[in-house]
């Protein structure tokens, strides 16, 4: 009798045992404020509390061993902690750093929802293939993407098509800001040379696109978002090397966030290479500066972007007919012939280049309402000046507004000569 009698005092103690642990504690931000309404949850059991006016909470009835909490609230970063019981815990939330890739591009991304085809590829994956070649190449590897290069290595002038549409059908934003020419739709990859180390992301869509800005989506969309700022001072050298004499070298640095609202990022890069085909040399160079300022409902940023490039012409190509032989093999390049020497060897003009220089601004604001509700704005202006230069045989004077001229008496209305044709915007 005496053993029965002890059995059911220890089994009350156990009951009893069971349910007067509790975990209790205040959610703070980062200054040390209550956060009121914070989400305080015990994971894989069912209890849910809101912390008080002053950050408390508390949960009763619990046995005696390790919980996990997990405490959430808009604008703070989720925090899952293991606690033991009979504690008082004060859990301390980090506010959620501020970017604008979230609310620009919105609108012009594609989700799991959406009826289209998509790719969507991260910094870090680009990073592993960004070698100096134009964007075009990088994502050679999506479905129903093909590439070009006029100089057969993927830097300088590339072209594109996704599902057989080219450049001029395809709607490509930076930012949510249109990039293709106003004039003629394309896309001028030369111009803002490696600026895939200025990229945290994008996404390219296959057929009828999302986007409403710039081109009408009809063959594709490409949506890029730049490099969010570095929450620390950082700095960062990188360089490559690689075949027919192909260099990038890119150099970052960044401030950091200062006075909890303020950041400044920059990146200078050069990319060279003599080309696969004959004389298709580039030369180019570009930047890339944004500062910003990063509040807790309002982000302002203000980048600019662009670069310069000399490269030598290789667009023109060569028939399929005369490939190859020991007069046109297949690196052969037939723009800037001048003809033959007293030997035979053709000769090829030097300067037979293209010039340009291009400087994109943008200004990007977006404040936050509520959850539900906010505001972008985004102001844009893009500059680019330049020219390209080359000899042209057998040339009407007439056509440069040239007067002919008498030579020996006999008339001469053509003749070789090097011409330079401006472009700008």
């Amino acid at each position: 009798m005496r053993q029965i009698f002890i059995a059911a005092i220890m089994l009350f103690s156990a009951f009893t045992a069971f349910g007067q642990h509790t975990i209790k504690g205040k959610v703070l931000d980062e200054n040390g404020s209550a956060l009121v309404g914070a989400t305080v949850a015990i994971q894989n059991n069912s209890q849910i509390q809101t912390s008080a006016n002053d950050g408390s909470f508390h949960f009763e009835k619990l046995k005696n061993e390790h919980y996990v909490l997990e405490v959430s609230f808009i604008g703070y970063q989720i925090l899952k902690q293991k606690v033991g019981v009979d504690q008082n815990l004060v859990i301390k939330l980090v506010q959620k750093n501020n970017s604008l890739q979230e609310v620009v591009v919105t609108s012009l991304r594609a989700s799991d929802r959406s009826p289209i085809a998509y790719t969507n590829i991260d910094k870090e994956t680009l990073s592993k293939s960004n070698l100096g070649q134009d964007i075009p190449y990088l994502l050679s590897s999506t479905p129903s993407l093909v590439v070009s290069s006029d100089a057969g290595t993927g830097v300088g002038y590339t072209n594109f098509r996704i599902r057989g549409t080219d450049a001029a059908r395809i709607n490509i934003t930076i930012n949510g800001i249109p990039y293709n020419d106003p004039d003629e739709q394309g896309a001028y990859w030369v111009d803002i040379p490696d600026l895939a180390s200025s990229i945290e992301n994008l996404q390219v869509q296959r057929g009828v696109g999302t986007s409403t800005n710039g081109a009408g989506a009809f063959g594709a969309n490409i949506s890029m978002e730049t490099e969010n700022y570095a929450t620390k001072a950082s700095g960062e050298v990188s360089t490559s090397y690689g075949s027919f004499n192909t260099q990038k070298a890119t150099v970052k640095a960044s401030s950091g966030l200062l006075n909890d609202h303020w950041a400044i990022d920059t990146r200078l890069s050069s990319v060279t290479s003599d080309g696969y085909i004959d004389r298709a040399t580039a030369n180019m160079k570009s930047y890339f500066i944004q500062a910003g300022y990063y509040g807790e409902k309002t982000t302002i940023k203000l980048l600019t972007f662009g670069g310069t490039e000399k490269t030598y012409h290789a667009w023109d190509g060569i028939d399929s007919y005369a490939l190859p032989t020991l007069e046109y093999p297949r690196t052969y390049n037939p723009c800037g012939y001048m003809g033959k020497d007293a030997n035979g060897n053709p000769l090829f003009y030097n300067n037979q280049t293209d010039n340009y220089i291009q400087r994109n601004y943008q200004l990007l604001g977006v404040h936050t309402f509520s959850p539900e509700l906010s505001l972008n704005i985004g102001l844009h202006y893009t500059r680019g000046d330049g020219y390209y230069e080359e000899y042209k045989r057998d040339q009407s004077l007439v056509t440069y507004s040239l007067m002919p001229f008498d030579v020996n008496g006999a008339i001469v209305g053509t003749s070789d000569l090097v011409r330079q044709k401006k472009n700008g915007k």
